[in-house]
């Protein structure tokens, strides 16, 4: 997922404005450069700071969490052109900080796997069988995956044609945040510029 920090942020707008005369193409980009390197630090240290609230499932099923968070973290980049700078969430899902996510099976596959218990959160139907030797069948037509394991049978996934998660803000920090990080961020690259044509 990517978001765009450009001129129309609007103190990032009044300095390019203000320094106009000193700031060329190479300039720009190096200012720009800066303003989405500091967005994406602050999405960074969100992304980890809300992580352990968006644990409850995993909780809720006595398993441990996955590394969703922590990779999105990691793999948020930045980069820049004389007109913007771009910051990158390598997970679709955050794209959930602006609009409802429709989730459905991709793959040719009908269903969506959801786990119902901790043996199966954060693993695939293919992975109980061959990693952790389940035997998994589909009772009839019902919309549940049943593991047998050891004489025992649990249910390990509920089926579904398709998840939709609501839209929840609280992913990304504030549109305010975004701004101040990409204003500070660009007015540290301004600075040395003017300090440098003095």
């Amino acid at each position: 997922m990517n978001f765009i920090v450009t001129h129309n942020v609007p103190a990032l707008g009044l300095v390019l404005a203000k320094s106009a005369d000193v700031l060329n193409a190479q300039r720009l980009r190096a200012v720009f450069s800066r303003a989405a390197y500091s967005v994406a630090n602050l999405v960074r240290r969100h992304i980890l700071w809300i992580a352990p609230a968006h644990h409850l499932w995993a909780a809720k099923l006595g398993a441990q969490h996955t590394e969703f968070f922590g990779k999105a973290a990691r793999h948020t980049t930045s980069r820049a052109t004389s007109r913007r700078g771009i910051v990158t969430i390598a997970s679709p899902g955050f794209s959930r900080a602006f609009h409802d996510v429709e989730i459905r099976p991709t793959g040719g596959r009908r269903f969506l796997t959801i786990p119902k218990n901790r043996e199966s959160y954060g693993h695939t139907v293919k992975e109980m069988r061959s990693d952790f030797g389940w035997k998994i069948y589909r009772p009839g037509s019902a919309k549940i995956l049943i593991g047998v394991k050891d004489g025992e049978r649990v249910p390990l996934f509920t089926l579904a044609e398709m998840v939709r998660q609501r839209q929840d803000r609280s992913l990304l920090p504030s549109d305010g945040a975004i701004d101040e990080a990409a204003t500070a961020g660009a007015m540290g690259e301004i600075s040395k510029k003017l300090e440098a044509v003095r």
